[in-house]
């Protein structure tokens, strides 16, 4: 640097010290674009739902971790690394975690626009953090359950007793259970006494021209 009054100056050499600080990692979008993190609903524990990938300026070793979210305790996270990838995270179903779409349906945000995926989507919520040991960078991420068709799961006679010789006769109202809120039909499988009997909507009854003989 030069010095000067306008008349005389003065030089001097000095020399600067650049110190280096840590700077945190950050997540990259190289493995797994998309947006929400699509499943079915009571998928099986340690199945892997999606992908988050980061990278740091210094190369340091990085730890992936699940730090938040309404909904973190349905996963996990694996942090691995390979010199084509990186490094990065694999988020996975917790055992025994598995997210029910119909016990859900009614306190989380559906969705039924999700590109390449139709149908109607809960979206969950997930934060995964990456560390380089000394700081951290945080992220949501949006997993998707959809829904599965499930079984009935209960059907109920509303009598259990009929009276005797009574041609055509009614023997009881049915009613059933669908946990996705589905109408239900009725038949009669075969069996012993299946041909004595049919169903008519939602009313078991004797066919016409039968009855019951306790005799």
């Amino acid at each position: 640097v030069i010095a000067s009054d306008g008349e005389f100056s003065d030089e001097k050499s000095i020399t600067t010290i650049i110190t280096n600080i840590n700077d945190a990692p950050y997540f990259t979008s190289t493995i797994d674009t998309r947006d929400y993190f699509t499943f079915q609903e009571n998928t099986s524990g340690g199945s892997v739902i999606g992908l988050v990938s980061a990278d740091d300026v210094e190369s340091d070793a990085l730890t992936f971790s699940i730090s938040g979210g309404a909904d973190a305790s349905y996963f996990e996270i694996e942090t691995l690394h390979s010199e084509s990838l990186g490094y990065y995270g694999r988020i996975k179903i917790k055992e025994y975690g598995q997210p029910d779409y119909d016990v859900i349906k009614n306190t989380h945000t559906l969705k039924t626009d999700i590109p390449g995926n139709p149908g109607e989507y809960a979206i969950l919520d997930l934060e995964v953090s990456v560390s380089d040991g000394s700081l951290t960078t945080t992220k949501t991420v949006n997993p998707a359950v959809y829904n599965l068709n499930d079984s009935p799961t209960s059907i109920t006679l509303d009598a259990s007793s009929v009276i005797e010789n009574k041609d055509g006769g009614h023997i009881a109202n049915i009613s059933g259970e669908d946990p996705d809120g589905d109408s239900l039909t009725y038949s009669v499988l075969s069996g012993p006494d299946s041909g004595l009997v049919e169903i008519n909507g939602s009313t078991l009854k004797f066919k016409d021209g039968v009855s019951a003989d306790y005799e």
